[in-house]
C-alpha cells in the first residue's frame, strides 16, 4: 500500500516530537539514539544534533526516510538511516544510548510486539522508550465523538490498536519475561483546543487509506 501521501500531514505534527525530546534530555550521557518508527517528521532528529548526540532514523517505510537524509546532508553529516523492521534490527547488542519508539507496537500483532520489544531491549545499553496512544483520553465535541466512532471500523480493518497505551507497561512486563530491568510508566495528555487543524488531515488519511484498501463504503456509512 502507497502512503507517500500522507508524509507532509506527518512532518507538520510537532506535539509527539516535543514530548519525545521531553523525556530524552532528562537523560544524563546521551551520545547515541536510535529512532525506531522515526517517520518523516525531524524534529527530534534536529534536537539530537544540536545536542551533540548521534541519531539513527530507522523505518520499513523509503518514503519517511528521506527527510532525514536530507536533514543530514543539510548539516554536512554522513546520513544515518536504516530501512528496517522493528522485530530485526539489524543492529549489535548494546549499540545504543536510547532506543525511542513511538507509534509503532499499536500496528503489530501481539507476536511481533514481544519480538519487537525484546530487539528494542537488546541494543540499547541504558534505556528503551516506548509511546503510544490511548484513545480511551481523547474526548471532545459532538464532531470528534462521531470521529471516534468511525476510526473505530478504520483501526478494526487495519489492525491497528488505538487503545494500546492502557496495557502498555503489562506488555512490556510481559515480554521482558526474567529478564532484569524496570519499566516505569508515564502519561502524556495535551490541553484542550481547537484541534481540527490536525484531526481534517487526519480523517482525509483515513478516507484515502480505506479507498486505497477497498472498505471506504464501510468507513463513511
Amino acid at each position: 500500500m502507497d502512503v507517500s501521501f500522507d508524509v507532509p500531514r506527518l512532518q507538520e505534527i510537532s506535539y509527539p516530537s516535543q514530548v519525545s525530546i521531553g523525556v530524552i534530555e532528562k537523560i544524563p550521557g546521551i551520545t547515541k539514539i536510535l529512532d525506531i518508527g522515526a517517520g518523516p517528521n525531524t524534529e527530534l532528529h534536529a534536537w539530537a544534533i544540536d545536542s551533540g548526540a548521534s541519531y539513527t532514523a530507522c523505518d520499513y517505510l523509503l518514503s519517511h526516510l528521506e527527510s532525514h537524509k536530507n536533514l543530514d546532508e543539510e548539516r554536512g553529516l554522513k546520513p544515518s538511516h536504516v530501512k528496517a523492521s522493528i522485530v530485526e534490527l539489524p543492529f549489535a547488542d548494546d549499540s545504543f544510548d536510547v532506543v525511542h519508539v513511538r507509534i509503532v507496537l499499536a500496528h503489530l500483532s501481539l507476536i511481533r510486539q514481544v519480538k519487537g520489544i525484546s530487539e528494542c531491549v537488546r541494543v540499547t545499553s541504558n534505556k528503551a522508550l516506548f509511546f503510544e496512544y490511548d484513545w480511551t483520553v481523547f474526548v471532545g465535541d459532538d464532531v470528534v465523538e462521531r470521529f471516534k466512532k468511525r476510526t473505530k471500523i478504520f483501526f478494526k480493518k487495519t489492525g491497528f490498536d488505538q487503545y494500546i497505551g492502557r496495557s502498555l507497561k503489562n506488555r512490556i512486563d510481559k515480554s521482558l519475561g526474567k529478564k532484569k530491568f524496570v519499566v516505569k510508566e508515564m502519561h502524556f495528555s495535551r490541553k484542550a483546543g481547537y484541534y481540527y487543524n490536525e484531526l481534517i488531515p487526519l480523517a482525509k488519511t483515513f478516507l484515502k487509506t480505506a479507498i486505497q484498501l477497498d472498505f471506504s463504503h464501510d468507513f463513511l456509512t
